[in-house]
């Protein structure tokens, strides 16, 4: 059953050249990563190393995956159908322009309302420097510890987008200031993936904008980034919390096991639910998006997910496949994919009509948010991090927008063939 594995392998692979796409690129590139190259290191490597409980309890289930391999692969094929079965609208070409007194006033809210917000819930742990070591605190706030305009935590990373509009306007004094609260804000967080998230817009820009000589440095960048955040993240995050860091040096055998480990939980979610069933839900947790709104408790799956593991010292996050599973069965896995293969085309077809660099750092970071809904399908954690780049988005569209041109290339060809001018 391997084949199976090496055949979407090889057709993932192929899509990837054949669909010059950056959100259908990001999202398939995810789901290659940790739905078919790790479970081929499973099934064909000797994985050593500590297994975090929710994967040590599943692992002599291993074999598991040769049974899912076919729901892997077909679930892959209804993304792929969602996002062709949209057309591209060629014969249409909208080239937008934005009022840059738009951004300008985006950018200097965000910063006020991000650093605010910062302030507001660090002052219930001290002040800058004594809640860093309370990070946990932060980012895993018990929903019965009243924590007075906790609500604002939304706020945070209005810091960040801010910091984009500043690096596309190169303002030079609100950048360097955008930049220092968007990594206060980033150590707060103590996440691995919000480091990724953060840098890879401006890298990503770089590299499109840079001569092919040049792009290959900025791969290697990411790359460098990617290894360091996944081997040693958990050290760096003790190292801000006071705890005594233990890094010591591994074999690079060690190295591949706890790499390919830290990214296993999507299979082992997979494992668990193919093995013990599970109670379908339906769709509701699409309404988890409504625990923003200040005095709504919901339980998100991820929630739910962690108490099936017994896992109790980390949240174990729910995989966009697991999740088609909680709500449909396993034929929610190819709903689920080929409704995200249709959205796919439509996000993309949005920003193609938008040039600015602000878009794109926008259109880039909402990339990479929406490729790693792969790992973690969660509609609350997605609006909570993209808020900012959701709404800066809107008022663009309705306050800062206009028609640059539009040109019909069918009326265009005719004129052409005519022999008349286009004006």
């Amino acid at each position: 059953m391997n084949e199976i594995y090496f055949i979407g392998l090889i057709f993932i692979i192929v899509s990837l050249f054949l669909i010059k796409d950056l959100y259908f690129r990001m999202f398939s590139l995810v789901y290659l990563i940790y739905y078919v190259i790790v479970p081929l290191f499973w099934l064909n490597y000797p994985i050593k190393g500590y297994f975090p409980i929710q994967i040590s309890k599943e692992i002599k289930h291993i074999k598991i995956l040769y049974d899912i391999s076919p729901y892997i692969f077909f679930s892959y094929i209804a993304y792929f159908l969602g996002f062709i079965i949209i057309g591209s609208k060629k014969n249409v070409i909208r080239n937008k322009k934005i009022n840059i007194k738009v951004i300008k006033i985006y950018g200097l809210f965000s910063l006020i309302i991000g650093i605010i917000s910062i302030t507001i819930l660090v002052y219930n742990f001290g002040n800058f420097i004594t809640a860093i070591p309370k990070i946990i605190n932060l980012r895993w706030i018990n929903s019965n510890t009243y924590i007075p305009f906790e609500f604002m935590r939304i706020f945070n990373p209005f810091v960040i987008v801010a910091f984009y509009v500043y690096y596309s306007l190169n303002k030079k004094k609100y950048m360097l200031l955008s930049f220092i609260a968007s990594i206060y804000f980033l150590i707060l967080q103590s996440g691995r993936s919000h480091v990724l998230y953060f840098i890879f817009p401006i890298v990503y820009f770089k590299y499109i904008n840079s001569k092919k000589t040049k792009q290959i440095y900025y791969i290697l960048l990411l790359v460098i980034v990617i290894i360091i955040l996944t081997l040693y993240g958990d050290e760096i995050r003790k190292y801000f919390m006071n705890i005594p860091m233990n890094i010591k040096k591994n074999s690079l055998e060690e190295n591949i096991s706890k790499f390919i480990i830290q990214l296993s939980f999507p299979c082992f979610n997979l494992i668990r639910l193919f093995r013990e069933g599970n109670i379908l839900r339906y769709g509701q947790d699409i309404f988890v998006i409504f625990n923003i709104i200040p005095g709504i408790t919901m339980e998100s799956l991820w929630q739910l997910n962690t108490k099936l593991f017994e896992s109790f010292n980390a949240g174990v996050p729910v995989d966009i496949l697991s999740f088609g599973i909680y709500q449909f069965g396993k034929i929610g896995m190819f709903i689920v994919m080929f409704i995200m293969g249709i959205t796919t085309k439509l996000i993309s077809r949005y920003f193609k009509r938008r040039k600015h660099i602000i878009y794109k750092l926008l259109e880039y970071r909402i990339s990479i948010l929406y490729a790693f809904i792969v790992i973690n399908f969660d509609t609350e954690v997605f609006i909570r991090s993209g808020l900012p780049y959701i709404f800066g988005i809107i008022i663009f569209k309705i306050l800062g927008e206009r028609n640059e041109s539009r040109i019909n290339i069918r009326n265009a060809t005719r004129s052409y063939k005519n022999g008349s001018s286009i004006s």
